[in-house]
């Protein structure tokens, strides 16, 4: 019986070890025009791009090392159509970073806000909307 438990105990232990190493912790989609076309857009590569309930998941390589990098996720207003559309852009600040070591890293944005502002907007709880983001080759399709 104690060594069931041991077992029991070291599996509940790699399972929270090995979530909380998935991903970086999240921040907020930002919903605003003018901070979309101003946004910095220094050079960074997709390596991966999901799509995961409520969350963007992002894996992105980029060259640095001497200065902190900063990513920000920015939406612009809904664009009429069915079913709305919205442009979004991964926008990427380096800082100047001088440094050439190659960097990978994960990212995860929360879509709520654009979630709630649709809701808001439309009226509706459940709904679509299209996600054209900036650098990557295919919509993506945001239902809830």
């Amino acid at each position: 019986m104690k060594k069931q438990l041991v077992i029991v105990i070291i599996v509940v232990l790699l399972i929270v070890v090995g979530l909380s190493g998935c991903t970086n912790s999240f921040e907020n989609i930002i919903i605003d025009d003018n901070y979309y076309q101003n946004a910095p857009r220094d050079p960074f590569i997709f390596d991966g791009v999901k799509l995961k309930g409520d969350f963007f998941i992002f894996k992105v390589s980029y060259s640095g090392g001497c200065e902190e990098h900063e990513f920000f996720l920015i939406s612009t207003s809904f664009m009429e159509s069915n079913p709305v559309q919205v442009n979004i852009v991964l926008s990427h600040e380096d800082n100047d970073d001088p440094c050439e070591a190659w960097i990978t890293e994960e990212m995860v944005f929360n879509l709520l806000p654009l979630k709630k502002a649709w809701q808001e907007q439309y009226n509706k709880i459940y709904g679509t909307i299209i996600i054209n983001l900036e650098g990557w080759e295919k919509q993506i399709t945001y239902d809830f």
